[in-house]
């Protein structure tokens, strides 16, 4: 939430530097964005937390994120899976009738989940 990554530069239609920093003052206000429960990379410590699967689009300012996200876990010995579509803008897997890598991306995000889903029901 420091806006602060290389891929915040980016300059293509989609969601802007600017149009988060907006996000961000609603959703936060003045509160601290290395807080982290707003910004997760910022924790002390990634050890004991759950296995992650982490996904972005390559045409969207938080990208950088998402790698540098998964190296703290990996680093932290956390099971990681990362995927980055690279041709898909900010939100492209709400828009699965026009971003075409969506639907690929939720169902790699469904069959990711499955096992821990599945498990979930049955403890239940």
């Amino acid at each position: 939430a420091t806006l602060a990554s290389p891929s915040m530069a980016i300059e293509l239609p989609g969601a802007t530097r600017a149009d988060l920093a907006r996000a961000l003052q609603y959703y936060l206000g003045d509160h601290d964005r290395r807080d982290p429960l707003v910004s997760p990379i910022h924790a002390k410590d990634h050890r004991g937390l759950p296995p992650a699967f982490i996904v972005t689009a390559g045409v969207d300012p938080l990208r950088d994120d998402g790698p540098r996200y998964a190296d703290c876990l990996r680093a932290a010995k956390v099971k990681v899976r990362y995927v980055d579509y690279p041709d898909m803008p900010h939100g492209f897997l709400s828009q699965p009738k026009l971003c075409p890598g969506a639907p690929d991306a939720l169902a790699e995000i469904v069959e990711e989940m499955r096992p821990y889903l599945q498990r979930s029901a049955s403890a239940a």
